[in-house]
């Protein structure tokens, strides 16, 4: 019995921080997105913490997960029942909450505050080695009900929402938005074609004159333009 329990906690829990697992929250968010109420609405906050890399690199790796042990604790104590904290690995965690309202709205506002209590929690300082260590979180959050999504895809549209937290200055959450991540899938496909497009001989050199006060020619700028055979002319704005 005790061999089996330890096989359990080793396939569905943490070592460092005793939360659920990756496989532990994949199991639990696919049973959230097959649940029979259809009306009721869930939220995936992925937290991604901001200055753990400094944390890990000045202080060692035996600060650095005494400090995740920390922020684990806090995030547990922040969510209460109202939801699963999960450790994905590294410095990312998840909070699954699926008992929200049935209102969009209102469950958007269930979501935000859950948000802010986690901002509040990883911010609370402790202090380790001698020194009081201060963090703060990026935190991506997603709505969903049953049946609109897989789990995987859910945890891709929590990710960019938490980027969007990121490029907004951190210690900051951020709604998934379908529109950003359009637009991030988009610029994500032409930076992928630019770089085959020199082996594709997609780029031409184009000189632009430059001349003097008395409009003698003095030299050229020597310009770099992208002939996309879909796109046509692309701009380099």
């Amino acid at each position: 019995a005790d061999s089996a329990q330890a096989v359990h906690r080793l396939a569905y829990f943490d070592p460092l921080t005793e939360l659920p697992n990756r496989t532990q929250l994949r199991r639990t968010m696919e049973q959230a997105l097959q649940a029979s109420d259809k009306n009721a609405h869930g939220a995936l906050l992925l937290i991604d913490l901001d200055n753990f890399k400094t944390i890990n690199d000045s202080l060692g790796h035996e600060i650095g997960d005494q400090h995740l042990q920390h922020v684990a604790r806090q995030l547990r104590d922040a969510a209460g029942d109202q939801a699963l904290v999960a450790r994905l690995g590294g410095d990312e965690f998840v909070l699954l909450a699926q008992a929200l309202d049935s209102d969009e709205q209102r469950a958007q506002e269930q979501a935000r505050t859950l948000a802010l209590q986690v901002l509040t929690a990883v911010a609370r300082p402790v202090r380790l080695a001698g020194r009081q260590l201060q963090s703060s979180a990026s935190v991506g959050v997603c709505l969903f009900r049953p049946g609109t999504l897989s789990g995987k895809e859910l945890l891709k549209r929590a990710d960019t929402a938490m980027y969007q937290a990121k490029s907004a200055g951190r210690s900051a959450y951020r709604f998934y938005d379908p529109v950003l991540q359009a637009q991030q899938e988009a610029r994500a496909a032409l930076e992928a074609a630019l770089r085959s497009a020199i082996g594709a001989q997609q780029l031409a050199l184009h000189y632009q004159l430059q001349v003097d006060a008395q409009r003698q020619p003095i030299g050229v700028e020597a310009l770099l333009r992208w002939q996309h055979p879909l796109h046509g002319p692309v701009s380099p704005a």
